[in-house]
């Protein structure tokens, strides 16, 4: 028996039978992909966006203290796809629909979460195209559904500037009351929002459907506001009114009103100034001189950042041909201004405010800073407008912050940057998606630092931009930007800072090239492989195709000489056995592609559908 089993043993050689039947090498071969395209995946999908925000630092005042500052998230047209955005190729409910609303949300949820939010801004804003199709459904469950899933996307915890400790609830609350009393409030929750054409649709739909702007509103805010946020009044205008017809459209009456009533308590907060300039009477006691200047400096007028959807025009009311009118951030060629009218004469398409209205806008709230959106790339311009006169002729103090001016007395020419935010989805035609960081000065703006302070805080904010465009080249970041590219100061009042997310095409050709070597290793060689086995096995049978492509592991039966191959083929049995070969063999060979490509989809569904998923 001892020798029997020695003998048995010696004549069956040990042989490790492959996973699932494959072939040892393709085996290996799947190995190599899985360990090439799990952290591929990690890294474009998880730790880019981390990356983005990490590199991407707040920008400073240089005289202003870092504690006395209140910094905002900038976002511009989100523009949530939806059944209007693809309707040729992603009609509603299909599954095409489902699955670019998907990769789409989950790209701009990672990039919120992982990329801004980390930045612990203390406000958000939008600068309006929340959704893409809001103004051309009618149907009000698509539109909560989109809307749902806006704040599914924009999960911002919903706390406001009066958070605070107990023992400042009180002066908040104060606080609260006068701002409420004084300016329009700003919409509950804690991001402020403007309205797109997107959104709201132009002066023409705004007249045709106003039921479609009440829901929106009812939803995400007013269509104008003004935002006391820190030491700064954030100026949010109805841009997709203005252009209309004063005389008949309500909405435009109501836009213009705003504007105008901040033009009114602009010159009164001028006189102000000016009185509170004067020298004191000699009757007046120390107590009235100090409840004199306790009263001024209440009123005193704050500085402004204009907010407008729209991006205002230039005096040719278009932008010069070419890149290099906006800056060495922009990628896309400028869009020129174009102007559609519907029935009546009203504005049913515009790409910027008219020249009119641009002017008038900056007369009436001379802002220290513009921001804006709708061109889903970034531009930086430079206005020249005429600042009001006012009837003391003061303003000295807004009138430094507002930026430079020209001349003496009242009515000087005054200069103003504008930044236009890039989209911060990746369905926009924007290739590089971007955010934009931006500080205000606080309350206590007048507690300045020292030279040797801001000379430091300067080396600083410069050292954090050099860093951020050099972690820039990892492919999250532009190839190269220098800090006055990517950042400004306004006047001592505003800071802002591009950031820029990862390139989602750049993720698209890592995958598509990576794909192709996968596919090429895995799917094409064994196919090859397997036919010409099949090819040159001929009429041998279906025992020379097992011997080549199982290696001599071959299906029990007959042995298939050439004497045999007329029989094979005229049997229906051997002519399935023939197939099941076949089809053992592709498995063998290319199976592994396809066990490669279901991990790889479903971890890419996975990460989806966790994004979506995390609170």
């Amino acid at each position: 028996m001892g020798v029997r089993s020695g003998r048995s043993s010696s004549a069956r050689p040990s042989r490790v039978r492959p996973f699932f039947g494959f072939d040892p090498t393709q085996a290996r071969l799947a190995r190599v992909a899985l360990a090439a395209w799990i952290p591929l995946v990690l890294w474009r999908e998880v730790l880019a966006f981390h990356l983005a925000g990490w590199s991407c630092a707040w920008p400073t005042l240089a005289t202003v203290a870092p504690t006395d500052v209140v910094r905002v998230a900038v976002v511009a047209d989100p523009q949530l796809t939806d059944a209007t955005s693809y309707p040729s190729f992603a009609p509603a409910s299909s599954w095409t629909l489902a699955i670019v609303e998907r990769v789409s949300d989950a790209f701009q949820h990672r990039a919120f979460r992982r990329a801004l939010l980390p930045r612990r801004p203390d406000r958000v804003l939008f600068l309006g195209d929340l959704t893409d199709g809001g103004y051309a459904t009618a149907d009000p469950r698509e539109f909560e559904r989109v809307r749902d899933r806006f704040d599914r996307i924009f999960r911002w915890p919903r706390r406001t500037e009066d958070d605070a400790s107990d023992e400042n609830e009180n002066e908040k609350e104060k606080e609260k009351e006068k701002e409420k009393r004084n300016r329009r409030a700003a919409h509950a929750p804690g991001y402020l929002a403007v309205h797109g054409n997107h959104d709201v649709g132009y002066a023409y739909h705004l007249a045709r459907f106003p039921r479609v702007a009440a829901r929106h509103e009812a939803s995400f805010g007013p269509p104008a506001f003004v935002a006391a946020i820190g030491g700064v009044d954030v100026v949010a205008v109805d841009a997709m009114a203005l252009d209309g017809d004063e005389r008949r459209d309500e909405r435009t009456k109501r836009a213009w009103a705003f504007a105008d009533a901040l033009k009114r308590e602009q010159r009164e907060e001028d006189d102000v100034d000016e009185t509170s300039t004067t020298p004191a009477d000699e009757t007046s006691t120390p107590a009235d001189e100090t409840s004199s200047a306790a009263a001024s400096s209440e009123r005193r007028r704050r500085p402004r950042v204009l907010v407008s959807h729209l991006p205002l025009a230039t005096s040719d009311e278009g932008r010069g041909p070419g890149a290099a009118a906006c800056g060495a951030l922009r990628g896309s060629p400028v869009v020129p201004q174009r102007v559609r009218r519907g029935p009546g004469g009203a504005v049913a398409y515009q790409n910027y405010l008219s020249a009119a209205s641009s002017a008038r806008l900056l007369e009436a709230v001379d802002p220290a800073l513009v921001l804006s959106g709708h061109d889903h790339d970034q531009c930086v311009e430079t206005h020249e407008y005429r600042a009001p006169p006012s009837r003391g002729g003061g303003g000295a103090e807004a009138a430094e912050a507002g930026g430079r001016v020209r001349g003496s007395g009242g009515g000087k020419t005054k200069t103003v940057e504008e930044r236009t935010i890039g989209a911060f989805g990746w369905l926009m035609g924007n290739p590089r998606p971007s955010f934009a960081m931006l500080t205000l000065r606080g309350e206590g703006a007048g507690d300045t630092i020292s030279e040797g302070e801001a000379t430091e805080a300067a080396g600083r904010d410069a050292a954090d931009g050099g860093a951020a465009a050099a972690r820039g080249g990892v492919g999250v970041g532009p190839e190269s930007e220098s800090e006055s590219e990517s950042s400004s100061v306004a006047g001592g009042v505003a800071a802002t800072r591009v950031c820029f997310l990862p390139e989602h095409l750049r993720t698209v050709r890592a995958y598509a090239a990576l794909g192709a070597v996968t596919a090429l290793a895995l799917l094409v060689r064994p196919s090859l492989v397997v036919t010409a086995a099949f090819i040159t096995a001929g009429g041998a049978g279906s025992d020379a195709f097992a011997a080549r492509v199982f290696g001599g592991e071959g299906e029990d039966g007959g042995g298939g000489g050439r004497g045999g191959g007329a029989t094979e083929s005229s049997s229906p049995a051997r002519k399935r056995i023939v197939a099941l070969t076949l089809a053992r063999a592709a498995w063998r060979h290319c199976g592994p592609f396809f066990v490669v490509a279901a991990v790889v989809v479903g971890l890419l569904a996975g990460l989806t559908l966790a994004d979506l998923a995390t609170s």
